[in-house]
């Protein structure tokens, strides 16, 4: 509902703005498309959207690695480390588990990727030299 409500409210702001130019309307279109096609078909939307988590978590491991390196010296570039290969863990078994266990592991693994990003965003404040 949330991706039909923000094609909604894209197309309005095209009618209101960019209505004389075409590719304005490819936003809204794309989002209530896709909007519409998840409530139609929620199994299977489902499932691609354990498809993308997994590549989101594979994009932020190797961001976690590239941030912990980038900080090695620093107190605290183990936790974005630790970070990095939990990340690269959870995208392992979305793809290990897809299509199957896309229902379940989407609420399961975006909870704990949060709960970890945010202990380590936390820690890091915490630990960062005070100037």
């Amino acid at each position: 509902m949330l991706l039909i409500f923000g094609g909604l409210t894209s197309a309005y702001q095209v009618i209101k703005s960019y209505h004389k130019n075409w590719l304005a309307w490819l936003k809204p279109f794309i989002l209530l498309v896709i909007g519409v096609l998840l409530l139609v078909y929620p199994i299977s939307g489902a499932a691609v959207i354990g498809l993308l988590l997994a590549v989101y978590f594979l994009m932020d491991a190797f961001a976690g690695f590239s941030f912990a390196f980038e900080m090695h010296p620093m107190k605290s570039w183990g936790w974005m480390l630790f970070n990095g290969i939990l990340s690269l863990i959870i995208a392992i078994l979305f793809l290990i588990g897809w299509p199957l266990n896309s229902l379940w592991l989407v609420g399961l693994f975006v909870g704990i990727s949060l709960f970890i990003d945010g202990f380590v965003l936390l820690y890091m404040g915490i630990a960062a030299p005070k100037e």
